[in-house]
């Protein structure tokens, strides 16, 4: 199984004050998906970007990956190692501050990356792919399933944007919910109990 690749404390993750952020995890392999996400968050109201204080944060490509995008609200990481204490803590301040992570690559979203953000409380929307679907199923209760079509991620967008805070908090515990027995301690527990039969 997966397992979430953190040790970084979760205290304070559950909380959804101060979430403005939509970021995306990924490399330049994903890069359709980045542009995907970035053309729907440019066809977001201003004003609903204004008035929530949006930000789209890409982690893992670089503005020269997206030359082209001149926008103050976007902005490029490229790769945070977490093996560094000071890009570690950028990485984990900018998860602490997403309202949710957006990963809609076709044939793989980053499974890793998205399982470790739903540890600490962050809804998702991503694509159905097999290995995504065999793990959560295929209706989730933590995010939204939609393909890889801006359009289509601006709906979604748009859902998550507009839900009261008590669904928000709902749909952020689910996240968490789903892959508790994904952390270390788990998978150990696993590996003791098919040893010892």
């Amino acid at each position: 199984g997966n397992v979430i690749n953190s040790f970084y404390p979760i205290k304070g993750f559950e909380k959804i004050d101060n979430r403005n952020k939509i970021t995306f995890i990924g490399k330049k392999s994903y890069y359709n998906a980045a542009k995907e996400l970035i053309n729907a968050f440019l066809m977001l109201d201003e004003k609903i970007i204004n008035d929530k204080k949006l930000e789209l944060h890409i982690i893992g490509m670089t503005k020269n990956d997206f030359k082209e995008i001149q926008n103050k609200n976007i902005f490029f990481h490229g790769y945070l190692d977490k093996g560094k204490e000071e890009e570690k803590e950028k990485y984990y301040q900018i998860i602490k501050t997403t309202l949710v992570i957006v990963n809609t690559s076709e044939k793989w979203a980053g499974i890793s990356s998205l399982i470790e953000c739903m540890y600490y409380y962050r809804p998702i929307i991503t694509s159905r792919y097999d290995e995504f679907i065999k793990t959560f199923g295929k209706n989730i209760n933590f995010g939204y399933y939609t393909n890889n079509k801006s359009k289509e991620i601006k709906k979604y967008l748009e859902k998550i944007i507009s839900l009261p805070p008590s669904e928000y908090q709902t749909l952020a515990n689910n996240a968490h919910e789903n892959v508790t027995e994904f952390t270390y301690d788990a998978f150990i527990d696993k590996i003791i109990n098919l040893v010892s039969k």
